[in-house]
Parts: C-alpha cells; structure tokens; sequence
C-alpha cells in the first residue's frame, strides 16, 4: 500500500530528525500524505477529466472547470518539481469525485457527445419541449402506417423526453 509506506518513511525521517511526539507533527504529516495521494490520483482521473472538459465545450457550459482543467492538463505539469502547495482543498475534492468515476459514467459522456448535433437540432426545430406531442403526432400522420415508423417515431419521443436537459435546459 503506498500511502502506508510513505508514512511509514516519512515517521522514519522525522524520528531520525529528532522529534518524538507524533502529536506534533501528526497534522501535517496526513494533510501532506493527502496531497501526495492526490497526485497519484491525477494521473487515474485524467481520463474523466478530459471527457468532462470535452462535454462543457459541445455543450458550451459555463460553470467552475479550474480544477478539472488543472488536471487534464497534467502531462504539462512536471510532478517532479511540482510543489504540493499547488494541491488546494478544492483540488482535493475534484480529484476524489473523478477517482470515484466508473467506466459507464465515461461511456455514457462519449455517448453525449456524439448526440450533440441532434440535440441541436432538436432545440432548433422544437422551440420548447411541449412542442414535441405535436411534432410526433405530425410524423405519425406523415408516414405510412407500418409497426416500424411508428416504433421508430415513438423512440424518437422518448429519447427526447429523456434527454431533454440537453436539448433545452443547457442552453440557459
């Protein structure tokens, strides 16, 4: 476990240093430990990071991404004169979200990306989201009347219903 071996190693040094009371030096010592573990888990949340920022540009969201940034960023970064001071709270805390990421959370971001152009469309088409019984009653009495277009006109329904955050809302 490398967390425990680094504390382990770094109690060493501070015994050899001479300081006996682990009180003292306890805080900061599991508050450096935290950083160094975040570092660490930069590299595995990189990922999600990434898909994260490519999602808030499709979409064109507007919000907090610094530390999101930081982190997609990090081949840039060179860990090895990096400081840990670098390691904000709020850092801490993006990283520990994206580390808790699972793979169907990064599919379903690249699923949504390659969705975007018909969310578009649908906002653009369908100027409110009411408007969408309308538009599917239109397309029901425009096609012939065979299980397959129906089936396929009341998917198109649904994915909107389902999706329309996306189509609507992020545009707020």
């Amino acid at each position: 476990n490398c967390p425990e071996l680094m504390k382990s190693e770094i109690n060493h040094i501070i015994t050899a240093m001479g300081r006996t009371s682990e009180e003292s030096y306890k805080p900061i010592l599991n508050e450096t430990m935290r950083k160094v573990c975040c570092y660490f888990n930069f590299y595995k949340s990189q990922t999600f990071a990434h898909q994260i920022l490519k999602v808030r540009e499709s979409y064109h969201l507007s919000g907090e991404f610094v530390n999101t940034e930081f982190i997609s960023n990090l081949e840039k970064l060179d860990c090895g004169t990096a400081q840990l001071k670098l390691v904000t709270h709020e850092l801490l805390k993006t990283t520990d979200s994206l580390v808790n990421f699972n793979r169907t959370l990064v599919h379903i971001l690249k699923t949504l990306m390659k969705c975007v152009n018909l969310f578009t469309w649908t906002a653009g088409i369908l100027k409110k989201p009411s408007d969408l019984d309308d538009f599917t009653d239109l397309a029901i009495n425009c096609v012939d009347n065979t299980a397959v277009q129906i089936n396929r006109i009341t998917c198109f329904k649904t994915v909107c219903i389902i999706f329309c955050p996306f189509s609507f809302q992020l545009q707020d």
